[in-house]
């Protein structure tokens, strides 16, 4: 067989090869990949169910709540001048201390936020408007007591209180909510709102001045954290059944100023198919540090060195913020 004829031999045998794939590969009996059923959402958007879809499953997380602020340290009493002689000024005795502020109380965590799966009918002609919770911010610290001055000839100046901190999303009762609403109909289909706020930290009291009362300066009383958070409120599905409704976790208790509340964990970390809920999503905000206690001020010491003021408390610091919002609608 010349080169020729063998050439065209084996480009007919690949023209047959050819064909019979395409055969197989596009016959009565194959499809081309399946179109994305489902989306997810980490912001607010709109969506439009596509042609034929008549039925999705909405999956929800609410967003978690924010961390309570810690409370602002009292300051410390200010020194005693020091005490001289009636009958001899060049003696006499040293001025006494003043007491240190107590520390502000540190707060409570954010509770995580619920979980919640619906199943709803949907309409093509209609549009749908994906709301995605923010985690709002953390409640802020106290401020800080002032410290008490030094005793001029006399006892020292009492320091004064810090600040409680405040509540989560500061005492705001206005909830976030992560929703599905139908605005052709105007009708809520699902939601579920955020976690509950976290406690705040109360503030340490200021510590006395030195000599007052002829009595030894007293110390500030550390205040006390922020408590833990009850669970999270559970989702509605007004426009559906619910298929699968979990509470988040409540927010953790501030132990002491360097130990805030812990935020609540999401009430559930997997989504539709094994999918792995985005780092930080519905988890509750931590609480924030109390603010660290005054120092008491140092009392006269004769012929050596006058008084001293308290030191200033430290302020408490924020709560943390919680997590966002997240919803995946399939079909």
């Amino acid at each position: 067989m010349s080169r020729m004829r063998r050439r065209a031999a084996w480009m007919g045998a690949a023209a047959l090869v050819g064909a019979h794939l395409l055969a197989i590969s596009f016959g009565p009996g194959a499809e081309a990949a399946a179109p994305a059923r489902q989306q997810a959402f980490g912001s607010s958007a709109t969506w439009k169910p596509p042609t034929g879809v008549t039925k999705a499953t909405v999956y929800i997380w609410g967003a978690g709540g924010t961390g309570g602020g810690g409370g602002g340290g009292g300051g410390g009493g200010g020194g005693e001048a020091g005490v001289k002689d009636a009958l001899d000024p060049n003696t006499g005795s040293d001025g006494r201390d003043g007491g240190s502020g107590g520390a502000g109380g540190a707060g409570g965590g954010g509770g995580g936020g619920s979980y919640l799966v619906c199943e709803v009918k949907v309409d093509p002609s209609h549009k749908y408007q994906v709301t995605v919770a923010d985690g709002g911010s953390g409640g802020e610290g106290g401020r800080k007591g002032q410290g008490g001055a030094a005793g001029s000839g006399n006892s020292g100046q009492d320091g004064r209180n810090g600040e409680s901190g405040r509540p989560g999303n500061n005492g705001n009762e206005t909830r976030r909510r992560t929703e599905l609403y139908d605005t052709t109909a105007d009708v809520q289909v699902a939601d579920v709102d955020e976690g509950p706020a976290g406690h705040r930290g109360l503030e340490g009291t200021g510590g006395g001045g030195g000599g007052k009362n002829g009595n030894r300066a007293q110390h500030g009383v550390n205040g006390t954290a922020g408590g833990v958070t009850h669970k999270a409120w559970p989702g509605r599905c007004p426009g559906g059944k619910v298929k699968e409704s979990l509470q988040g976790g409540a927010g953790g208790h501030g132990r002491k100023q360097h130990f805030p509340g812990v935020g609540g964990q999401p009430a559930k970390d997997t989504g539709p198919g094994g999918m792995k809920l985005p780092q930080g999503i519905s988890a509750g905000g931590p609480g924030g540090l109390g603010g660290r206690s005054g120092s008491s001020g140092k009392g006269a010491v004769i012929h050596h060195s006058a008084a001293s003021p308290g030191g200033n408390g430290g302020d408490g610091a924020r709560g943390g913020s919680g997590g966002k919002g997240y919803m995946v609608v399939t079909w």
